[in-house]
Order: structure tokens, then sequence, then C-alpha cells
């Protein structure tokens, strides 16, 4: 095995921790089974709000996702996913995996929403594009991470805000488990409201009157690219992944 050098820890790549979480609706009893599930709140509030402290990270996003797999897709269930994604080194990459896994271990009870915990590391080096879509322009790559990173802020900070707007009885980390997951479907129902009503001005519109107010094509879906992009994902499962817990 090749020694590792200085410079091989000072190497920054795209790291991502993933939670597979419950998926089947049909067993779903609190609103865990959906793209805006409460678990994902309570993840990014409880575990990596502390985390992007601790390391002052610079450069990360959340990114949360529900696949519902058909035919042609063999050994893949529907995925209900909340990612977190961060430009690091090795050593803080693998400071935060014994973080997450430390939280897992003191809340053992967050077993019976999740499916799986998993950590992919890029292969590539030093380069802040490698985290993008393979179909948008040059451009774009390299300068999109920055904007994403933005808007993840605001929606964790909007977490914190919103609940100072929810009561409850107690504090939510004194709470058990479903309680918990309640009291941020509650946090979450507040975000709804304020970003359903807010975001067409406060987001949208300030963003595309930086770039001169042009209007925008807004059907991104490329059909063939994704399809194509989700069938290799079945024939690999998850390529690259690490599982440590």
């Amino acid at each position: 095995m090749k020694k590792e050098t200085k410079k091989d820890k000072e190497i920054k790549r795209w790291h991502q921790i993933v939670f597979y979480v419950l998926a089947d609706k049909k067993q779903d009893l609190h609103g865990i089974a959906k793209l805006d599930s409460p678990v994902h709140l309570l993840i990014a509030d409880e575990l990596f709000k502390s985390i992007i402290h601790d390391h002052d990270l610079r450069l990360w996003r959340f990114h949360r996702m529900f696949i519902v797999y058909k035919k042609g897709f063999p050994g893949v269930e529907d995925s209900n996913q909340f990612k977190f994604k961060f430009f690091s080194t090795k050593e803080i990459y693998d400071e935060i995996k014994s973080k997450v896994k430390l939280y897992l271990d003191k809340n053992p009870i967050l077993w019976d929403v999740l499916l799986d915990v998993k950590c992919f590391s890029c292969l590539e080096d030093n380069d802040i594009m490698d985290d993008h879509d393979d179909d948008w322009p040059l451009l774009i790559k390299k300068t999109w991470p920055h904007y994403i990173c933005g808007i993840s802020k605001m929606w964790l900070e909007m977490i914190s805000e919103a609940k100072k707007d929810v009561y409850w009885k107690t504090y939510p980390e004194d709470l058990e488990l479903f309680d918990r997951i309640n009291y941020y479907e509650m946090v979450g129902a507040e975000m709804k409201r304020k970003w359903t009503s807010w975001a067409n001005h406060a987001v949208f519109h300030h963003a595309n009157l930086l770039f001169g107010g042009h209007p925008v094509n807004v059907a991104w879906f490329r059909k063939k690219v994704r399809l194509k992009k989700y069938k290799d994902m079945a024939k690999s499962k998850l390529i690259g992944g690490e599982v440590i817990f």
C-alpha cells in the first residue's frame, strides 16, 4: 500500500454522507416516506449543523431526493435519501465520519426509521466542479457549488428560526424519537408556509436580477440522460459506497 504523504493529506475532494430513510409508504405512520421528510430536518439540525461549525467547512451542501424505481432497475428499492456533501481533506472526512457514527451510537432508536447510512468519496482531486450534473456547461459547473452552498446555509438557518415559532411542551432533545419527528414536521410546515409564499420574490426574483432579469428556461429534466444515469446506478447499487455503520 502506498504511504500517504503530506501532500496527499492536504488534497481536498468532495465527500458525502448519505442517510437512507424509510421509503415504504404502506408502513409509514409518521410522514417519513416522502421527499419533504421531517427526518431530514432532524438530522441536519441535530448532527450536521454542529459539524459544519466545528470544522469551519467553507463549501458544502444538502441534497434531498426520493426515487421511485420501476421495471428495469433490478435490486434497487424506492429510496428516500438525505445527503450531506462537503469539500475537504481526507483527515476532515474521517473525523466527520467518526462524529456521524458517534451520533448513531448515541441514538440507536434512529434505526427504526433508517435503512442504511453510507459514506462516499470522490476520486477526483482539488476540483470543486466535480459536484455537478454531467450535462451542464463548464461555466455552470465551476460556479454552481458556491450557489448551492449558500442556499443550503439558508435552509439550515431557516430550521433554527422556524423552531422559535413552534411551541412544544419541552426541549426537542428530551423527546422520544417519534415525538421529535413530529416536532420537526411542525418546523417543516412553518418553513413551507414561508417558502411557498416568499421564495418567488426573495430567491428566484433576486437571483435572476443578478443575471440581468432575462427569461429563464425552467424545463430542466432531460429524460434520456437521467434514465441512463439511474440504470447505471441500479446495476452497481451505489458506486463507490463505503459502508461503515
